[in-house]
C-alpha cells in the first residue's frame, strides 16, 4: 500500500478528547500532524469550522492551532481525526516546566513576560470574536523554537470540561455551578479566563498547577474532577491562592494573586488587567484597542449554551434521539424507492425475507442483503452527486461520482462472483448450493448482473474521460496517482477493493465530507428561523449518506452490523437491513 497513517503516541488528554501525534505517509512524502479525536464530534464540527474561518483572518493567527483536514474512520483509526499543524522541535509548555525543574532552573523574567504578552494578545483575539479561552493551560499550549512562540492548541467550545481524571483549573464559581447543578447562563464571564491567566502564570512560577495543594507538611494532593467537592471546599476557605517566592518581583506575584482571587467580584477583570502596573510595563502591542474592548465587555456570548443541534445519525452513533425527547418531532419522509436509480432492484432483496428450510440460510441471506444495501447506498449517493449536488459547482463533482461508482462496481463484481461460485465467500459449504437452488427466484440472475457490470464500466470510462488530472484546484496527490494508474491500465476497474478503499476512496470522501460540513455551517450561521431550511435538510441528508459510504466496508458486514446500528433495534428485535433504508428515507425533521 502507498498510503498509511501511523499514530506515534498520545500527546495529551483534553476536555474535548485526545490529541495524538500521527504520521501520514503517501508515496515518497511523510507529514506529521497533531490529531484531535473529539468526544462529541458532531457538535464540535460546527465550532471548529467557525473558529478556523474567524482566526485565519486574524493578525495573530500564528498564536492558534492551524486546522488542515479531517481523516475519516478506517482500518487504521477507530474514529475521525481532525489534523492540525505539527511544529518540529516544539513541546507543550508543561514539558518545558518539567525540563527546567529537572535542571533546577527557573523561568527568567523576560521569558515570562514574553509568554504573558502573547497569551493576552491571543485571548483578546478570541474574546473580540466571541470565543472563550475556557480551557487553555500550560498543558495544551505549545512552545515553538527558536523564538519561544506560543500556539494555543485547545480553547473555545468545550462540551465536557469536568472529566474525573482531568486537573481542576477552572475557577471556584464554575465548581459551585456544576456541584449544585445550577442552570448555565448563556453568557461567558471573562473572569473565568482571567482566573486561567493566573493559573498559567502560577504554574510557571511555582512549577506546579493550582490544584496541587499541601495537605500536610511536605505532602501534596493533586485534585481532579473526581474530587471537585473537596477542592471547592478548600477554595471557599481562602481569599486567593497564594503565590509568594523570592525569585520574582512583587508586582508579578501580586498580579497573579489578584487573578487567582476566589471571589469573582474581587478578581481582576481584563480591563483591570491592562491597568495593572506589571502589565503596563510590558508595552503590549495594540494595548489601547484591548483596553477599549474590555472597557465595554466583561462577558461574551457563550457558544456552549448556544449550539445549533440537528438530529442526525452516523454509523456507530450512540445518540439517535433529539436533545429533548419530550418535544414532539414530526418526520416527513421521502420515499426513495420511487426514485429511479437505473440499477438492479436492490430494494427487492433488502426489503424482503423468504421462508427458509434451513436456519443457516438466514446467514446467507443477511450477507446478500447487506451487499445489496451497500450497492444501493453507493448508487443513491452517486445519483445525489449528479443531480442535487450540481448546484454547489464543486470542482471535484465528477471525481466524486467516479470514485463512488467505482466502489459500487467493485462490491457488485465481488458479490456476483460468490453468487456464481460453489463456495460461499471463499469457504467450502455444502448448504450454499442448496440455498441457491431453493431460492434462485429470490436472487439476481447472473445475466442481469453481468449486463449491469458492463454498463457500469462504460459509464466509468465516460466519467473518467471528463476528469482533468491537472485541474485547478489541484487534485490530492494520492487520488491523482490512482487516476493515472487507471489510465495506464487502460481503465481496468478490477482492482483490489481494500487497497482502493484505503488509498483513494477514503481520501476522496474526506474532502467531500469537509465540503458538506462547511456548507452546513454556513447555512446555520446565515439561517433566519426557517430560511434555507430545505437546503439545510438536504445537506444533512447528503452528509448522512456520505457517512454511510465512509463505513461501507465496515458497518455493513454481518459481524459488525448489529453493534453499529444497535440504536435502531426495537423491542429487543435485531436490526434489519430494511431499517437502514427507513433511516435513509427520513429526510426532513421538523421540531
Amino acid at each position: 500500500m502507498n498510503y498509511s497513517i501511523t499514530i506515534l503516541y498520545q500527546a495529551l488528554t483534553t476536555s474535548s478528547g485526545k490529541v495524538f501525534l500521527i504520521e501520514e505517509k503517501s508515496y515518497n512524502t511523510s507529514i506529521k500532524y497533531y490529531a484531535f479525536q473529539f468526544q462529541q464530534k458532531e457538535i464540535i464540527e460546527k465550532s471548529l469550522i467557525q473558529q478556523t474561518k474567524i482566526l485565519q483572518k486574524s493578525k495573530y493567527q500564528h498564536l492558534f492551532r492551524k486546522y488542515q483536514k479531517m481523516l475519516l474512520k478506517n482500518q487504521q483509526i477507530e474514529q475521525e481525526l481532525y489534523l492540525f499543524d505539527y511544529h518540529e522541535g516544539s513541546q507543550f509548555l508543561d514539558q518545558k516546566v518539567l525540563d527546567y525543574g529537572k535542571n533546577k532552573k527557573s523561568f527568567e523574567n523576560p521569558e515570562i513576560n514574553q509568554y504573558i504578552k502573547q497569551l493576552l494578545l491571543a485571548l483578546y483575539e478570541l474574546h473580540k470574536n466571541q470565543i472563550p479561552g475556557r480551557v487553555f493551560s500550560v498543558y495544551n499550549i505549545l512552545v515553538i523554537q527558536p523564538n519561544d512562540r506560543l500556539v494555543l492548541m485547545d480553547f473555545g467550545f468545550e462540551p465536557d470540561i469536568q472529566q474525573d481524571q482531568l486537573d481542576i483549573l477552572a475557577p471556584p464559581e464554575y465548581l459551585e455551578e456544576i456541584i449544585n447543578q445550577k442552570q448555565k447562563n448563556n453568557k461567558f464571564d471573562l473572569k473565568f479566563d482571567s482566573w486561567l491567566v493566573g493559573a498559567f502564570l502560577y504554574h510557571l512560577i511555582k512549577f506546579k498547577s493550582i490544584n496541587q495543594i499541601e495537605v500536610s507538611k511536605n505532602t501534596y494532593e493533586r485534585f481532579k474532577y473526581d474530587k471537585k467537592e473537596k477542592f471547592y471546599e478548600y477554595l471557599s476557605k481562602i481569599q486567593f491562592i497564594p503565590c509568594q517566592t523570592q525569585r520574582y518581583k512583587e508586582s508579578l506575584l501580586s498580579f497573579v494573586q489578584s487573578l487567582l482571587t476566589c471571589d469573582p467580584n474581587k478578581r481582576l477583570s481584563f480591563y483591570e488587567i491592562y491597568q495593572h502596573k506589571y502589565i503596563q510595563e510590558l508595552n503590549i502591542e495594540g494595548v489601547y484597542q484591548c483596553i477599549e474592548f474590555y472597557k465595554k465587555f466583561e462577558q461574551i456570548k457563550d457558544p456552549l449554551n448556544d449550539v445549533f443541534i440537528t438530529l442526525d445519525f452516523k454509523p456507530g452513533s450512540t445518540n439517535l434521539n433529539p436533545p429533548d425527547t419530550k418535544k414532539k418531532i414530526q418526520i416527513t419522509e421521502t420515499t426513495i424507492d420511487q426514485i429511479s436509480l437505473n440499477c438492479p432492484n436492490y430494494l427487492n432483496i433488502i426489503m424482503n425475507k423468504p421462508q427458509f428450510s434451513n436456519p443457516s440460510f438466514q446467514d446467507y441471506w443477511l450477507q446478500i442483503q447487506l451487499d445489496c444495501l451497500r450497492c444501493y447506498i453507493l448508487a443513491y449517493t452517486v445519483d445525489i452527486i449528479q443531480t442535487t449536488f450540481k448546484k454547489y459547482n464543486h470542482p471535484f463533482e465528477k471525481l466524486y461520482a467516479y470514485i463512488i461508482k467505482k466502489m459500487h462496481y467493485l462490491i457488485l463484481w465481488e458479490f456476483n462472483n460468490y453468487l456464481k461460485s460453489d463456495f460461499f465467500k471463499n469457504k467450502s459449504d455444502q448448504n450454499w448450493s442448496t440455498f441457491k437452488e431453493q431460492h434462485q427466484n429470490d436472487l439476481f440472475k447472473s445475466d442481469l448482473i453481468n449486463s449491469y457490470l458492463e454498463k457500469l464500466v462504460t459509464e466509468l470510462i465516460k466519467d473518467f474521460q471528463q476528469i482533468k488530472l491537472d485541474q485547478d484546484p489541484p487534485l490530492p496527490e494520492i487520488i491523482k496517482k490512482s487516476l493515472k494508474d487507471d489510465k495506464d491500465q487502460n481503465k481496468n476497474m478490477i482492482l483490489n477493493q481494500l487497497e482502493f478503499y484505503s488509498n483513494v476512496y477514503l481520501e476522496a470522501l474526506q474532502t467531500l465530507l469537509q465540503f458538506i460540513i462547511k456548507q452546513i455551517i454556513n447555512n446555520q450561521i446565515n439561517q433566519q428561523i426557517t430560511k434555507n431550511q430545505e437546503q439545510l435538510d438536504e445537506l444533512n441528508q447528503f452528509k448522512k449518506l456520505v457517512y454511510f459510504c465512509v463505513d461501507i466496508n465496515y458497518s455493513f458486514q454481518p459481524q459488525s452490523f448489529q453493534e453499529q446500528f444497535k440504536e435502531l433495534s426495537q423491542q429487543n428485535q435485531q436490526v434489519q437491513p430494511k431499517d437502514i433504508i427507513q433511516l435513509i428515507q427520513t429526510k426532513h425533521i421538523i421540531r
